[in-house]
């Protein structure tokens, strides 16, 4: 496989993806292109874009929202399908998630000196919340063809913790090798289980992962419990951004709905129109049947054209 990276992503940005790929044996080479940061020379209709989180989605989508438009539509023109990959936490794993998210510019309090008293006050007041944010990428995504991706982000996490750590919790004595005797599968006499800075790996069944995954078998938990095991935090949503988020997805779905009508509609238009030139073409020009087919013909062509006024407001 051949990946392409976009040369105006900024090489320390990019460099645990590089050492990645490296380590996966993934070829990569460094070129614009015409939109978004990666590419694969198997399929160049796909192109992902990387955001590192969803404040820097915000921004592209609120502050720099003309350039952003512009790359959208670059991207419908070449019929490119384009992906925005957001790295975020696991809190946002997928779109109706963005709902939720609480944008940390709209809620940061500072300290300020008026008239020589300390107040508090908010640094951005008018800072797009996940509510807003949601919306305007639902619209992007309808009227665009853009699909949102989310990916976990386990850095801050995994920082705060070592895999050593992680198994001597459990009781393990990780011995000078740094071997320990696998929990996963029984008649596991001599310690076969290698345990890394960051992961772990059993040279007698076969398994392996990182802090998370390891949490997870011990437990029998899912990710979200590790998650907060370790020290993750993670808000869970109300009654109220529920029910918002229903009425968008009813919304939506009443949308889609509205365009299926439409397209029916047209649909029997262009039938008829052909219909009744074809009529007029067998018809002697002048007679009762090539006038009545020219005014139905004058009139499906007037619907046309409220239909396509229709499909430019939808």
């Amino acid at each position: 496989m051949d990946i392409q990276i976009d040369s105006r992503e900024k090489a320390r940005a990019i460099r645990k993806i590089i050492k990645i790929f490296d380590e996966q044996g993934v070829n990569h080479f460094s070129s614009k292109l015409l939109v978004g940061d990666y590419m694969s020379l198997d399929n160049p209709r796909l192109i992902i874009d990387r955001k590192q989180n969803l404040q820097e989605l915000c921004g592209n989508v609120c502050q720099q929202h003309e350039r952003f438009k512009k790359e959208l539509i670059k991207a419908m023109q070449a019929n490119i399908q384009l992906i925005v990959l957001i790295e975020h936490g696991p809190d946002v794993q997928s779109l109706e998630d963005v709902y939720f998210w609480k944008n940390p510019r709209k809620h940061e309090v500072r300290w300020r000196i008026v008239n020589g008293k300390r107040e508090k006050y908010i640094v951005s007041a008018k800072a797009v919340d996940g509510n807003q944010l949601y919306k305007s990428l639902c619209t992007i995504r309808d009227r665009y063809n853009v699909r949102f991706e989310f990916c976990e982000k386990k850095d801050e996490v995994k920082q705060s913790h070592n895999m050593r750590n992680v198994v001597e919790s459990y009781g393990f004595r990780v011995n000078r090798a740094g071997f320990i005797p696998c929990p996963f599968h029984k008649g596991d006499r001599e310690p076969s289980m290698k345990i890394y800075k960051d992961s772990y790996h059993c040279f007698g069944c076969g398994a392996s992962g990182d802090i998370f995954s390891f949490v997870q078998q011990m437990d029998h938990c899912d990710f979200k419990t590790a998650f907060y095991s370790l020290g993750g935090t993670y808000e869970e949503p109300t009654f109220h951004s529920r029910l918002s988020v229903y009425k968008a997805k009813k919304q939506a779905a009443q949308r889609e709905k509205t365009k299926e009508k439409l397209r029916r509609r047209k649909e029997l238009n262009n039938i008829l129109i052909d219909i009744y030139r074809d009529y007029m073409k067998k018809s002697e020009p002048y007679s009762d049947v090539w006038c009545d087919c020219y005014n139905a013909l004058q009139y499906q062509l007037y619907i046309h054209e409220i239909l396509n006024r229709e499909e430019v407001i939808t």
